[in-house]
């Protein structure tokens, strides 16, 4: 994120609901209110990222897996 709103922040959070499986992270600063919503869709390779800001700011993502082996949970 750029300007990254986590430099200077007064506030931040970051909560995991496990209702939902989503996570919330929010903070707080002097000129900006940020709010990224994450999700995964078990079905298919789909990241959701929704996100709030008060000013605009430039989102780059991307994916990088940290294993060298697919693992197969489901037979």
């Amino acid at each position: 994120m750029e300007p990254n709103p986590f430099v200077g922040a007064k506030s931040f959070s970051q909560k995991l609901n496990l209702h939902t499986g989503d996570i919330t992270i929010e903070t707080t600063s002097a000129d900006n209110n940020v709010k990224v919503n994450l999700w995964v869709d078990v079905f298919n390779p789909v990241v959701h990222v929704k996100t709030n800001y008060e000013k605009p700011v430039n989102i780059t993502a991307i994916y990088e897996t940290w294993r060298s082996i697919e693992k197969r949970i489901f037979k």
